[in-house]
């Protein structure tokens, strides 16, 4: 209950997915969509500061690359700042490897405890800022989620920004030993939801590239079309 789908951000357009919520908090449950969206347009302006230093109306031989621009780097932020700011919730109960719990020593909005903690790795970090805190400090003081688990960003939103933006900003990814997958997940070849970014597409038939959904689309389409045609005959 305390994952909810948010959807229509007028910022982050592409976000549409689960985030941690409280339905237990009146005041912050109702506005979930703007309080996140605002959130993060906020720290696009700071990025939008720090950019506006780098000579980007200039030609392109002036600029900071030949192969990228200043709107480039303002795009790869943007899809990297509406996935961390924004993160994607899932059930607390769900065993995939690859998600990172957070708040585990917190209790759920019911006011239920946690399940005691069975798995070694998590005993040992309990006390860790990763596992018992959600990424964005303000989702805990502002709306209090509870336990829950976090699908994370995926590590290419991190090196996008390494590779499109100006050196000047200083952008550095974390090393595999040192924090790289406490903050970002591996990307798989999209049979699986490993990571999450804006656009993603997942749970593809690996047989034949097309899925479920998309399957049972084409064969309404083409009910459809039969029976318009038999209506004009």
């Amino acid at each position: 209950d305390n994952c909810k789908i948010i959807f229509d951000l007028p910022f982050c357009s592409s976000v549409a997915w689960a985030v941690p919520a409280n339905p237990t908090n009146s005041t912050t449950f109702p506005n979930l969509t703007l309080l996140y969206d605002e959130n993060a347009k906020s720290y696009m302006q700071n990025f939008s500061n720090a950019l506006a230093l780098t000579a980007c109306e200039t030609s392109a031989t002036g600029q900071y690359s030949l192969a990228v621009n200043c709107s480039t780097c303002a795009d790869v932020y943007k899809d990297w700042l509406c996935s961390v700011a924004i993160p994607r919730c899932a059930d607390y109960s769900s065993t995939d490897p690859w998600l990172q719990a957070r708040n585990i020593l917190s209790k759920f909005t019911d006011g239920r405890p946690a399940p005691a903690i069975i798995d070694q790795e998590m005993r040992d970090n309990a006390m860790s800022t990763y596992a018992n805190q959600s990424r964005m400090p303000w989702i805990d003081t502002t709306i209090s989620p509870g336990p829950y688990k976090e699908i994370l960003p995926c590590e290419g939103l991190c090196h996008a920004l390494v590779r499109n933006c100006p050196a000047t900003l200083q952008f550095v990814c974390p090393l595999p030993e040192k924090g790289l997958w406490r903050s970002y997940g591996r990307e798989s070849d999209q049979r699986l939801l490993t990571c999450n970014r804006p656009g993603l597409a997942y749970n593809l038939n690996d047989a034949t590239g097309t899925s479920t959904a998309c399957r049972f689309w084409q064969m309404s389409g083409l009910v459809l079309a039969v029976v318009v045609l038999g209506s004009r005959f």
